[in-house]
């Protein structure tokens, strides 16, 4: 089966505007990192894990983990809702911070202010973004003026792409007139806002100035697929609007520039074979037309050119190739309506839905997924169109997103069981250190800083009562004042000379002089040596009394998480059954959606099919009324 890249590489200019990219809300280049919690956000943003950086900014935020860059990660967070679709939800956080003072990032050199109005740009550029994709579009036009010129050269480009197709939408032609002729770049947004234009002059009835829009983009210089392709679309739509002005000439050389083997080949040999027509070429007609008819069965090009080949015929007035070439547009008119008559059964049963997501859902990061090829399946071939729209290009990113949290949840719902697992581990292990706790923990230390303290203390207070006293004599020290004591105490020192007294008074006195000497450097050490211990003594009581705490407290948070874990499993399952009945229904839409396009594929088939019996039936008519008029 072909692939869709080529097909689907317009819905861009078709729509106007492309749901966010993810990638588009990065954060500003050349900014340090001052929270943690950001880098880690930034982390899984830059990975392209973009469920995983919003979860994460979610609750980093609740915690208020990220101080330094809370207006930064706000705006990220608003960038990242959009690109899933939440526009209500983005649109209350760019309007609150448009609301509020935002604070700036950087701070020297007068970098602050380019910071606070890059900020505010961006948050205005968001803002109409939300606005315009849910039709407030006059509020998203004067959202996107307020953006200012600080955005990024890519933003910049595509806000002005939204505001030229915002006043079109509008009425405002003139004002859009006046962004597209001022755009100096030649860039894809520029590309998509010229064609879009032109197409709305069209509708306009401005053709002549329309050609001129349509005419540029035809003539572009590609390089890229999705260029090459909205290069044919912009040919293509030349061309028929020539048609409807019947200049064939001119719309032939609008439409040869199409490529043949380029998603409109087909829809250009239709009409190129209506130029020829319209000139009265109708042998060059039937050029294109009978190369149509070697194509494609399901081409909406190839079933009107299988109308148009008798229609041919019969100007050339080959009647029996006329008759001939109708019947075999009746029967692939009959056999396409019938293989749609059953496509439309398996659309509304769902299983089509399911088989388009089959290659698609291995990775749910990509934000800005989009859906790239079809199944090789009988149904899938007529669905080229409806899967080409936005209406159902939302809808099955919508459901992709619902697979997605489907998948987290269920992961989650795994992780609550791990998380209880965890939890009662540990417990036990708080358990056994909380019998061990009581009798043995700090508990020799401490006594034996106690056991020092009071013996220091006993010295301190005893050398403080009796200031000069011997409290810090040396032992050898004590003994000669035990020695002095005893002989002065004996009954024979009072028969001793004088002289020897004299002596004995004077190496006293001596001895008391070398005690007194040091002893207020003793005191004060002391002193140290008891505050030293006494703080010693209190940061180990301290210390234990926080091991204690910790221990007791830390099963109180375990059992805290356990209950939460508890909470929570009930919560989680009741998600996953929420979102099961939703992507039942968003199947179901879809189906829907892809039924109502392959109804209206068999209604025009049925009247292809009427205009082809008609047509032969005039033939028959002709002929029959030339015979009799011969007879």
């Amino acid at each position: 089966m072909r692939s869709l890249a080529r097909k689907l590489s317009l819905v861009a200019a078709i729509i106007g505007s492309g749901q966010l990219c993810a990638a588009e809300v990065t954060p500003r280049a050349g900014v340090v990192i001052e929270d943690l919690s950001y880098g880690q956000v930034l982390y899984e943003y830059y990975k392209q894990d973009y469920f995983s950086a919003l979860t994460t900014l979610l609750v980093e935020e609740h915690f208020s983990r990220i101080n330094e860059h809370a207006t930064e990660a706000e705006l990220l967070r608003g960038g990242l809702l959009l690109s899933y679709g939440l526009h209500s939800d983005a649109a209350e956080i760019f309007e609150l911070l448009l609301g509020n003072d935002m604070a700036p990032t950087l701070v020297e050199d007068g970098k602050a202010v380019f910071a606070e109005q890059e900020l505010r740009g961006r948050a205005w550029f968001f803002l109409g973004k939300v606005l315009f994709q849910r039709g407030y579009t006059s509020e998203a036009a004067e959202a996107l003026r307020y953006s200012g010129d600080k955005l990024a050269a890519h933003q910049s480009a595509e806000r002005d792409a939204l505001l030229s197709q915002a006043y079109m939408e509008l009425g405002e032609l003139g004002k859009a007139e006046q962004i597209v002729d001022a755009w100096e770049s030649v860039d894809d947004w520029g590309n998509y806002a010229r064609y879009n234009l032109g197409v709305a002059l069209v509708k306009a009835n401005r053709v002549n100035e329309a050609a001129v829009y349509l005419d540029a983009v035809g003539t572009i210089k590609a390089s890229s697929e999705e260029m090459l392709a909205l290069r044919d679309r912009a040919n293509l739509a030349l061309g028929f609007v020539w048609l409807r002005q019947e200049d064939g000439a001119q719309a032939k050389v609008a439409l040869e520039r199409i490529r043949l083997a380029g998603p409109f080949s087909n829809s250009a040999l239709l009409g190129y074979g209506w130029a020829e027509a319209a000139q009265g070429n109708y042998r060059g007609a039937l050029v294109p037309w009978l190369e149509l008819r070697d194509r494609q069965a399901i081409d909406p090009a190839f079933q009107e050119s299988v109308l148009a080949i008798p229609y041919a015929y019969r100007q050339l007035g080959a009647n029996q190739q006329a008759v001939e070439s109708y019947t075999a547009a009746i029967q692939i008119y009959d056999d396409e309506i019938g293989r749609l008559d059953r496509a439309i059964v398996v659309a509304r049963q769902g299983e089509l839905m399911k088989q388009l997501l089959t290659e698609d859902i291995s990775d749910f990061s990509r934000v800005s997924w989009s859906l790239s090829s079809l199944p090789d399946t009988a149904e899938a071939r007529y669905l080229y169109e409806v899967i080409a729209s936005n209406r159902f290009q939302t809808g099955l990113r919508n459901y992709r997103d619902l697979l997605m949290l489907a998948s987290h949840l269920r992961d989650w719902q795994a992780r609550l069981g791990i998380y209880g697992d965890i939890v009662d581990s540990r417990m036990a292990a708080y358990a056994i250190a909380l019998e061990r706790l009581p009798d043995g923990l700090y508990a020799e230390q401490i006594a034996a800083h106690r056991s020092t303290y009071e013996g220091v203390a006993e010295t301190v207070s005893a050398a403080e009562n009796s200031y000069g006293s011997a409290v810090f004599a040396s032992a050898k020290e004590s003994a000669v004042l035990q020695r002095i004591d005893a002989l002065e105490n004996s009954p024979e020192w009072a028969m001793a000379s004088a002289d020897a007294q004299e002596k004995l008074q004077l190496f006293k006195g001596l001895l008391s002089w070398d005690m007194d000497s040091d002893f207020k450097l003793q005191l004060w050490q002391q002193q140290g040596q008891l505050s030293e211990l006494g703080t010693i003594i209190a940061d180990s009581e301290n210390t234990r009394a926080r091991l204690v705490q910790r221990l007791t407290a830390t099963p109180l948070l375990l059992e805290d998480y356990a209950e939460r874990a508890r909470m929570l499993a009930p919560q989680v399952e009741q998600l996953i059954d929420e979102v099961a009945v939703v992507s039942a229904l968003q199947i179901s839409e879809l189906g829907e959606v892809a039924a109502e396009e392959l109804v209206d594929q068999r209604e025009r088939l049925l009247q292809y099919r009427a205009q082809a019996r008609f047509a032969q039936a005039a033939i028959f008519d002709s002929v029959a009324a030339s015979t009799e008029l011969a007879e």
